[in-house]
Formats: structure tokens, C-alpha cells, sequence
């Protein structure tokens, strides 16, 4: 964030020299991170190193921009993939021999994926939102495969943990959910 918010480094900074010498009621940090675009692995350190001395933060502020539009809550990300199995024959047997297809469990699965109810409306950030990015499946036009591959990037909401949307996930297909992220 150093690099690319130096806006909000700066106002956080000033805010920050502004109120350190008040008698706050509360510890008040100001902690420049990086790796804030993909991975979070700045705050990822911070937190391990809060934890290892006993502080638990209840709150943070991070800088980077939105549009200059005031950001109170940000949806979470948990990335999954869902892993469809079958039996692998050649394809012009593969009904004779009663072969599973992997390939149709995937499409199954997706199919009930997209047709499951929204969850509970989280006031801030909406609903958990799940979206098929990436499938693969197959190796060949006359084999039936045997296993099939989607990435889900799951984007969840305070008020359905992370947990709750995997079990709700999890309850809804056939094919093994596997965390990724």
C-alpha cells in the first residue's frame, strides 16, 4: 500500500500524529503494510505477530482508494475448488459400461451451485456470492474422463462466516469441495 496509496499513507499518517498524544480509551497503531493487493501478506505478519504477543485488534483502517467513496466493510474471499469424479472408458462405450461422466457430475453440481436460494443479506456488503472462474476437465474428445475441476471464487459476508457458505456448499453437490484459499 506504501507504493500505490501514498494519498492515504499521508492522511493516515497525519491522522494518526494528530491523536497519538490524546488519552484514548483504546491502543491506537499505525501499521504501513505490504502486499495489501493480492495476498494481504502484510497483515497476515501483523496479525501473527499481535497473536504472538497477546493483542487481538478490533478494528483497522486500510487505505487503500475506492473511488474516494468511504469503505466501512469489505467482503471476504474463500476459494474453493469443487472436484467432480468419475470413471474413466472410451467414449464409445462409455453408456454400455454405465461410465460416469465427471465432467456431467461438474456441470450437476455448478447447475445446483447457481441454483441455490441467496443467503442471509449482510446490511453492508450485499450477499456471498460464488462464482464458477475456472473448469477443466477431460484429455481427450473420446475418452470419458474421469475427473472434472471448477474454481469457485467465493466472496462471503459477515454474517454468513465463511464456514456457513462452504457447509451450505458443501450440502448442495456431489463433488468433493476441496479450501484453497
Amino acid at each position: 500500500g506504501a507504493n500505490d496509496a501514498k494519498a492515504s499513507v499521508a492522511a493516515m499518517t497525519a491522522a494518526f500524529l494528530a491523536v497519538a498524544e490524546l488519552d484514548l480509551p483504546f491502543a491506537l497503531a499505525l501499521l504501513l503494510v505490504r502486499g495489501e493487493e493480492t495476498k494481504s501478506v502484510g497483515t497476515a505478519e501483523v496479525v501473527a505477530e499481535f497473536s504472538r504477543r497477546g493483542l487481538v485488534p478490533t478494528m483497522a483502517v486500510v487505505g487503500e482508494p475506492t473511488g474516494l467513496d468511504l469503505a466501512v466493510a469489505q467482503k471476504g474471499l474463500l476459494v474453493l475448488e469443487l472436484v467432480a469424479r468419475g470413471e474413466a472408458a472410451h467414449a464409445a462405450h462409455a453408456r454400455a459400461l454405465g461410465a460416469r461422466n465427471a465432467i456431467v457430475g461438474l456441470a450437476r453440481d455448478l447447475a445446483a451451485i447457481a441454483g441455490l436460494p441467496e443467503g442471509p443479506l449482510d446490511p453492508y456488503l450485499g450477499r456471498a456470492t460464488v462464482v464458477p472462474a475456472v473448469v477443466s476437465g477431460g484429455s481427450a474428445r473420446n475418452v470419458v474422463p474421469a475427473e472434472a475441476r471448477a474454481v469457485l471464487d467465493c466472496r462471503t459476508v459477515p454474517i454468513e462466516p465463511p464456514e456457513a457458505l462452504l457447509a451450505r456448499l458443501r450440502a448442495a453437490v456431489e463433488g468433493e469441495l476441496v479450501v484453497l484459499s
